[in-house]
């Protein structure tokens, strides 16, 4: 039922035009990206929730999503005549910082604090955010993670060297910078210029 919606929401949010009937194959094309790069994001959430594990393939197939998504968003409706270089070159930026960050923090620990998991779908999310969706991302996933975890460790159920997922943080902040990075964003650079 919550991916019925999710596909839906996505259609109604990403390609309105198809509630028009406009079945255009430009159209088409950004909503099958979108939903292979949403169903991705559950099946990421789902398995490293329960089972600690990041598969490759929901990862890979995610990658293939958003770089597809973010291609043809780029192209404005007409990739040959208005490409915006731009924002791909943002997204692949993106995505190099945010596996950096990520591998940086995986080799200083040892893979104790994050896995190598984490690390592809930093790549994931740095495509589907670009610049500066990624900051917004890995700021709330970083934020979720703590505020869950510290509400955990208060209640008793989880010690500070107990193992907490950080997969379902990691898509909860692709989804934040998604949606909302223009609104922070803009909100952050008025309350410091």
């Amino acid at each position: 039922m919550a991916m019925g919606l999710a596909f839906l929401g996505t259609a109604w949010v990403f390609t309105p035009q198809i509630f028009l009937g406009l079945f255009t194959p430009l159209i088409l094309a950004k909503l099958l990206a979108y939903w292979l790069f949403f169903s991705s994001l559950a099946v990421i959430f789902v398995t490293d929730l329960r089972w600690y594990y990041i598969p490759d393939g929901a990862t890979a197939a995610g990658i293939i999503g958003a770089s597809l998504f973010t291609f043809l968003n780029a192209g404005g409706g007409y990739p040959w005549r208005f490409f915006d270089r731009d924002m791909v070159i943002g997204a692949l930026l993106s995505a190099v910082f945010a596996a950096a960050f990520f591998l940086v923090i995986f080799m200083v620990s040892r893979g104790k604090w994050l896995g190598f998991g984490d690390v592809k779908y930093a790549v994931l999310m740095g495509l589907a955010a670009g610049f500066p969706g990624i900051l917004v991302g890995m700021f709330f996933a970083n934020f979720f993670g703590a505020i869950l975890g510290l509400a955990l460790v208060a209640r008793g159920k989880k010690k500070m060297s107990s193992q907490v997922p950080f997969g379902p943080f990691l898509v909860a902040g692709t989804l934040v910078a998604i949606f909302f990075t223009d609104p922070i964003f803009n909100w952050y650079l008025s309350l410091t210029f």
